[in-house]
Formats: C-alpha cells, sequence, structure tokens
C-alpha cells in the first residue's frame, strides 16, 4: 500500500466512504484480524492472541488511512519501521502478559 498509494486508498478509504462498498469492508475485517494472528505465533493464548490482532489491525489500518491521506506526513521508511515495530512490540508485549 506505500508502493501503491491508489491501490491502498481503495482498499482501506473507499470502503469507509463509499456506502455502495462498505458492508463489503466490514466483511473482510475478520479476514485481516485471521491473517495477523496467523503470525503471532508466539503468543500461546488463543484469546490474547486475537486480542491483539484486533488492536493490531485497527492500529494499522488508522496509520496507512492517515499515511495515505497525507495526515502522517514522514518518509515511507520511517513509516515502515514504525509499523513493523507496533507488530513486534504488541507480540513481545502480550506473550510477556503486559
Amino acid at each position: 500500500m506505500v508502493d501503491e498509494p491508489a491501490m491502498g486508498r481503495v482498499l482501506l478509504l473507499a470502503p469507509l466512504r463509499e456506502p455502495a462498498i462498505s458492508g463489503r469492508g466490514v466483511e473482510l475485517a475478520p479476514v485481516f484480524v485471521s491473517l495477523v494472528s496467523a503470525q503471532l505465533t508466539e503468543i500461546g493464548d488463543d484469546a490474547v492472541r486475537n486480542m491483539v490482532a484486533v488492536g493490531l489491525v485497527g492500529a494499522l489500518t488508522s496509520l496507512f488511512m492517515g499515511y495515505l491521506d497525507g495526515a502522517i506526513a514522514v518518509p515511507r521508511e520511517t513509516f515502515v519501521h514504525h509499523c513493523v515495530a507496533l507488530l513486534e512490540r504488541a507480540a513481545h508485549d502480550a506473550q510477556r502478559g503486559g
């Protein structure tokens, strides 16, 4: 999405702004949560892993929306680094029980 901002806008912003496709965006959210959850293998508790995945999807969606809209004006490298660090921190904190 960072390399193809137009695609990112279609995937993230259009479902929120276009009534004709808003329902589809809501339907697909659990799919993204499942994809993130599947990567959080270091979190043994299924309920905790799911909560972390839901939170991360929400956070990443907001970050990408801000980046694509220009509200977050940082270099690509800074943005990607922040998103990766967010994922790593969340998994680490959940694993430690924090």
